[in-house]
C-alpha cells in the first residue's frame, strides 16, 4: 500500500525525517558527553594493559582506549536519538511531503496512540 496525498491524491510522496535527524544529532552530542566518562575509563584501562609493553605501549593503549570509549558513547547516543526521532516523525510531526502540491501530512494510520 503506497501513501497518497490527502489533498491531491498523488503518490509522489517523500519523508522529511526532521525528527530523526535532530534526534541523531542530539543523541550523538549527548552520547559523546557520556562517552567522555567511558573514554577516561578506557584510557586508564589501556594504559594498564599497555604497561606490559613499556612506555610506547602505555601511550598507544591510553590513546586507543580513550578513542574507543568516546566513539562507543557517540555511536550509541546517535542510534538511540535517531530511533526516538523516528518515533516523533511517525507519531507527532507532519513527516510526509507531497512532491506535486507541497502539502505536508501525517498518514492517518500513524496517528494511533503509542
Amino acid at each position: 500500500m503506497s501513501l497518497q496525498c490527502p489533498k491531491c491524491s498523488s503518490c509522489n510522496i517523500t519523508s522529511k525525517r526532521h525528527g530523526m535527524k535532530a534526534g541523531a544529532l542530539i543523541g550523538a552530542v549527548g552520547g559523546a558527553a557520556r562517552g567522555l566518562s567511558a573514554a577516561i575509563t578506557g584510557a586508564s584501562t589501556g594504559i594498564s594493559v599497555g604497561a606490559l609493553a613499556g612506555p610506547a605501549g602505555m601511550t598507544l593503549g591510553g590513546l586507543s582506549g580513550a578513542l574507543f570509549g568516546g566513539l562507543t558513547g557517540c555511536i550509541t547516543g546517535c542510534l538511540a536519538g535517531a530511533k526516538l526521532g523516528e518515533v516523533f516523525d511517525q507519531r507527532i510531526l507532519d513527516n510526509h511531503l507531497c512532491c506535486d502540491c507541497g502539502y505536508t501530512f501525517t498518514p492517518p494510520s500513524a496517528t494511533s496512540p503509542l
